[in-house]
């Protein structure tokens, strides 16, 4: 009701500048620690509220140019001008709030993350882990569990990948008097033939030596002379 008065309108473009100066600062002080800070989540939380402040700028610049305008009898500056100011309040409170809390609560985020990351390689492992125990059991240091069962069990987690892992390379071990040189030359062959390159090669012709040694280790068949499992 009052906004085209002179005094109001006064009013409002101090309180604005002032807004505008205060966010201004936020930004580049936010902006400026985000490089120094060795924290992860902090940086991305000050990156946040830097964005948040040049939101906060567009509002302050926008109700500035609005102020001005209404204040000459031009009315509003740009149509559905409130939608606008909405929506940079909503966006700066939204992400300054988001990047203030966010060294708070990222590192639940960030942990559970870590944790279905280390699942899900636990689980990837079972195949490669089972035909490996199977030819030699004396790998297996924790209980061998059914696999609904281990499915089911996240409780020490890390600690049981990392067995996992090693009772892998335990079982490559075992393997290496039932690997013969002309197993890795087939396998390296194929790949040639195939147009299988890189790591998508080396995988193969790991995984081709492996799945020759538990062949020739079930039927219990040394080698004169043994090959070295392609790393």
């Amino acid at each position: 009701d009052y906004g085209g008065l002179p005094a109001i309108a006064g009013y409002r473009l101090a309180f604005l500048l002032y807004l505008a100066w205060a966010l201004l600062m936020v930004v580049r002080l936010s902006w400026r620690y985000s490089d120094v800070t060795q924290r992860r989540l902090l940086r991305l939380g000050l990156r946040h509220v830097a964005a948040g402040g040049v939101l906060g700028l567009g509002y302050s610049v926008h109700e500035m140019a609005r102020v001005v305008s209404l204040s000459l009898g031009h009315g509003d500056t740009l149509p559905q001008a409130d939608a606008i100011q909405q929506g940079f309040i909503i966006g700066a409170v939204g992400l300054m709030v988001l990047g203030s809390t966010m060294p708070a609560w990222g590192q639940s985020v960030m942990a559970a993350g870590e944790l279905l990351n280390a699942y899900r390689a636990y689980r990837r492992l079972y195949p490669l882990w089972l035909e490996l125990y199977r030819a030699t059991p004396d790998i297996a240091l924790l209980p061998v569990e059914s696999r609904i069962r281990e499915a089911l069990r996240f409780r020490d987690l890390r600690l049981r990948l990392y067995r996992r892992i090693v009772e892998i390379q335990d079982g490559y071990l075992e393997l290496r008097s039932f690997i013969e040189p002309a197993d890795v030359a087939r396998a390296k062959e194929f790949c040639g033939r195939a147009g299988i390159e890189g790591h998508d090669a080396d995988t193969f012709v790991q995984a081709a030596a492996i799945a020759a040694g538990i062949r020739r280790k079930r039927e219990d068949v040394h080698v004169k002379r043994s090959g070295a499992i392609p790393k």
